[in-house]
């Protein structure tokens, strides 16, 4: 990842792999534990938790997934695509953001 600069969120991780997402896929699981961190690159989002929907992402360069890889804990919600999405992902987030 390039050194943190004033570029945003979207800029900085356009060098990550792309994965697409279509309508209804989950790309965070509620209480499964990954290090991955998602930036939305297009699309919306819907965060779930316990059937309960807390809030839709829709703004492009949001961060997704961040507190639990951080953390490194379980997440607390569901991530699942409202409409055919694309998002950056960053592996290995709580090394590549104390790298970076």
């Amino acid at each position: 990842m390039p050194a943190m600069t004033n570029a945003s969120p979207l800029a900085l991780a356009a060098a990550f792999p792309r994965l697409e997402l279509a309508a209804g896929a989950t790309l965070i699981e509620e209480g499964v534990r990954t290090n991955r961190l998602y930036v939305l690159e297009q699309g919306a989002l819907e965060v779930v938790r316990s059937g309960v929907r807390v809030v839709t992402i829709t703004e492009p360069g949001a961060f997704v997934g961040e507190i639990s890889a951080l953390l490194g804990s379980a997440p607390t919600a569901s991530v699942v695509a409202i409409e055919a999405s694309v998002v950056r992902v960053i592996e290995d987030a709580s090394a590549t953001v104390q790298q970076d």
